[in-house]
C-alpha cells in the first residue's frame, strides 16, 4: 500500500490538480492490498482452532478460494 500511494502521489504531481488517474491508481492499490489480507486472516484463525478439524479446513479452503 505504501508504494501505491507514493506511486499517487508522483502521478498527482504529473498530472495537475485534476487528477483522476492517481486517485483511480490509489483505489486500486487499496483494493489489491486486500488480496493478501483477507486469505491471511482466514489462515490465521484457522490456526487458532486446533481442537476443530471442521472448522479448521473450512476456514484454509475460505482462504485458498480467497487467494
Amino acid at each position: 500500500m505504501t508504494f501505491g500511494a507514493q506511486l499517487c502521489v508522483q502521478m498527482r504531481r504529473i498530472e495537475g490538480p485534476n487528477s483522476p488517474l492517481a486517485y483511480t491508481q490509489l483505489g486500486m492499490a487499496a483494493l489489491g492490498s486486500l488480496l493478501f489480507i483477507y486469505p491471511a486472516y482466514f489462515w490465521l484463525a484457522a490456526a487458532y482452532r486446533p481442537h476443530s478439524p471442521e472448522m479448521s479446513q473450512t476456514l484454509n479452503e475460505f482462504g485458498l478460494a480467497s487467494s
